[in-house]
């Protein structure tokens, strides 16, 4: 059993859902973390599956686990929840059905500790149908947004200021210093959907952050119903509302209206993506009621909805496109596409 009065560097929050597939998987690489000094925080949200008995067979084997079961929450709730109980100097998230390279809490946790960071973050392998795919390494993201930002240097908000929505938004794949989350009250949306946004946008505003290039996570893109409950419908306008309210209250209201423009293009994709076919209509109008003119017709191009934009596009483009850590052009002739490797 956990000792309520043990303090740890880090605690590892693992929200789990009907992961049983994975879980083994994504709790044996916490286990086997070389940093051992880790709580292992585990909020079962209501499984209905086997994976509230593997839960408890580690937890009989290992007493850094402690396990929390709520009643099918959602995942912003649940993630809070572990926030209020945690223990450690150091939050890390890892989903459920994921996994984590054995060095990820002892890199990330000597680089917060050694450059007094509130939060680091790290590059991260994906995976869909036990595929393996590496997107470019942070570095190469900074660099691709002209941020002269380089590995184990602090910067701020203002650092990033006009490209804070196209840094990934994801609580994984990163540390966090939680008296630095409790003291800002920094928490998850209360919602089941784009519950890490807000989150993320709190952090980014007020810490002090560093980033290194090393893999440290893996992240299994494409499987349905994740660790998270997906809700019956997108809370979209809630979340785009609350995104303006946290910009307003740090006076960055100044940054709002480029950093939503970005956030169009690549948030309200992804709720579209995940709704049924009969509620995208819906999806669309009430996007189109609270979105500036210039968001939601960001938003209709990027889901292929502006036939004018479309062939244009078709006609003549030039995109950037990342492939095995390579900077490549994709240039578009009369619906040719030619890859060219990208000059510099």
């Amino acid at each position: 059993m956990n000792n309520n009065n043990k303090t740890y560097k880090v605690t590892v929050i693992i929200p789990v859902y009907n992961t049983e597939e994975y879980l083994k998987q994504c709790l044996d690489s916490v286990v086997n973390q070389t940093l051992q000094d880790i709580e292992i925080l585990c909020i079962d949200d209501g499984s209905t599956d086997n994976s509230s008995a593997i839960l408890q067979e580690y937890a009989k084997n290992d007493d850094r686990f402690v396990i929390i079961k709520t009643h099918h929450i959602g995942i912003g709730p649940v993630r809070n929840l572990a926030l209020e109980n945690a223990k450690g100097d150091f939050i890390v998230f890892v989903d459920s059905d994921d996994w984590a390279e054995p060095n990820l809490c002892e890199k990330l946790y000597n680089t917060a500790v050694n450059k007094n960071a509130d939060a680091v973050y790290c590059s991260n392998t994906v995976w869909e149908n036990d595929t393996e795919m590496q997107p470019p390494p942070l570095s190469q993201i900074f660099e691709h947004y002209k941020l002269k930002i380089k590995q184990n240097e602090i910067f701020t908000f203002d650092d990033i200021a006009n490209y804070n929505m196209t840094l990934c938004l994801t609580p994984w794949a990163k540390i966090f210093n939680r008296k630095f989350l409790s003291a800002n009250n920094i928490r998850f949306g209360e919602y089941s959907w784009g519950e890490d946004q807000l989150f993320n946008m709190h952090v980014r505003l007020l810490a002090k952050m560093c980033y290194i290039d090393d893999f440290l996570y893996n992240y299994r893109k494409g499987r349905v119903g994740n660790s998270g409950s997906l809700a019956n419908s997108f809370p979209i306008k809630q979340i785009y509302n609350d995104i303006k309210k946290l910009y307003y209250s740090y006076n960055k209201e100044q940054y709002l209206d480029k950093s939503l423009l970005q956030w169009a293009q690549v948030f309200p994709i992804w709720g579209y993506h995940k709704l049924a076919e009969s509620e995208r209509k819906a999806y669309l109008k009430n996007c189109k009621s609270f979105m500036t003119k210039a968001q939601y017709k960001m938003l209709k191009r990027r889901l292929g909805l502006d036939t004018l934009n479309n062939i244009l596009k078709r006609t003549f483009s030039v995109e950037n496109e990342y492939s095995n850590n390579e900077k490549y052009k994709i240039i578009c002739l009369l619906g040719k596409r030619i890859k060219v490797k990208s000059w510099r």
